[in-house]
């Protein structure tokens, strides 16, 4: 997309697709969670609080960004993070980004059907580290609209962990490969077979290529925003959709709706909003 174009494509998309109302059930905690903007010309405004959903809707409506971000909830309203007003409660995330994976057939910013199974091997290894390792039940993983995944766990232990808690999982999390985890080895045992891999590569070889790669920051600080389900990918004008990952093996690139694609049949989005809506109404 390009220019005028995307803005009107965005301007419908946000004033009247975007599903706020789910988007504020999910999250629950709106009036001192911190929002942020990114507006044309890569403008970003961070720090942007709101009373209700609807008034968060209204100023979508009105500034059209390029992407909506979303942060902690905080003591009080955010100007900035400080010692007086540190973030009290967020969910524990992470983010995947198939740049950070050694490809055969796209490298940087590309990504093609070739590299989805990468994405659904770390769907479906994260899953099983956050549900059997740590017990977490509330997690919802979307697709990043370019070239990746993110994952939110929403169980009440899990908002209100701390930076040095959050640090410790992504640490354990790094060292699993090291440990015996037939479940895990299981799931990498179908991907090596799907990616090509030799069945002589040793399990180091196949842990490297296919374990979840993640970008540490992003979980450890509880400070970093992480772009909202259902925003459109600046670069790709592609839905951050959410993964069922019970569909997971039906995934394909080719299947993303773009904004476009929503603009002109709105049904096309339904089936995402739906399992997304009941993701949040079992949230405790």
């Amino acid at each position: 997309m390009q220019g005028s174009e995307k803005e009107n494509l965005l301007g419908i998309y946000y004033r009247s697709i975007f599903p706020m109302d789910a988007i504020a059930k999910w999250l629950r905690y709106i009036k001192t969670r911190e929002f942020s903007f990114t507006l044309q010309n890569d403008i970003y405004i961070r720090y942007i609080t709101v009373n209700t959903a609807d008034e968060l809707a209204v100023r979508m409506a009105v500034d059209v960004p390029q992407k909506l971000d979303i942060g902690g909830v905080y003591l009080h309203k955010p100007a900035a993070v400080t010692t007086e007003n540190m973030c009290m409660i967020k969910e524990l995330v992470f983010d995947i980004d198939l740049t950070d994976y050694t490809r055969a057939c796209c490298s940087d910013k590309d990504m093609c059907d070739k590299c989805m199974p990468l994405i659904k091997c770390a769907v479906e290894v994260l899953d099983n580290i956050l549900r059997n390792v740590f017990g977490f039940c509330h997690i919802l993983f979307v697709f990043s609209g370019g070239r990746g995944v993110h994952c939110w766990v929403s169980d009440a232990i899990a908002m209100t962990l701390t930076d040095r808690d959050r640090a410790n999982i992504v640490d354990y999390i790094s060292m699993l490969p090291k440990k015996n985890m037939p479940e895990i080895e299981a799931i990498l045992k179908k991907y090596q077979d799907i990616m090509g891999l030799s069945e002589k590569a040793l399990i180091g070889e196949v842990y490297s290529r296919l374990f979840p790669k993640l970008d540490a920051n992003v979980s450890r600080q509880t400070k970093h925003l992480l772009k909202s389900p259902f925003c459109i990918h600046p670069r790709t004008g592609r839905v951050c959709v959410p993964i069922d990952i019970k569909e997971i093996d039906a995934l394909r690139l080719e299947d993303i709706p773009t904004a476009r694609d929503v603009v002109r049949k709105r049904d096309i989005l339904d089936k995402y909003v739906k399992y997304f809506q009941q993701h949040a109404s079992q949230i405790k």
